[in-house]
């Protein structure tokens, strides 16, 4: 599905590299204090891939597509905690 989905060219070995500094980037969303750290490392991140595309030409969207993949997994393990707390928390007040 996966293939169907993304076009043939992504260097799959390459986005799952950079998986974890999403969910770095993604764990610092998360809190109010670090925010702004998340924001600075996301605007860093994207530059720098940007600007080494433009001169060497190796298709650096695999390289933000990874991390865009490890933010998205953190954004939907939060969502799962919080609608689990908030069940959690229901039966307990019933």
């Amino acid at each position: 599905m996966l293939k169907k989905l993304f076009h043939k060219n992504v260097q799959w070995r390459r986005v799952w590299l950079h998986v974890p500094h999403g969910v770095i980037i993604g764990l610092l969303a998360l809190c109010p204090i670090t925010w702004k750290i998340a924001e600075i490392a996301w605007e860093v991140f994207r530059e720098y891939e940007w600007s080494e595309d433009l001169h060497t030409h190796d298709q650096a969207w695999n390289d933000l597509l990874g991390l865009l993949f490890g933010i998205a997994i953190v954004a939907l393990l939060a969502l799962l905690a919080s609608a689990v707390l908030i069940i959690w928390l229901t039966g307990r007040l019933l």
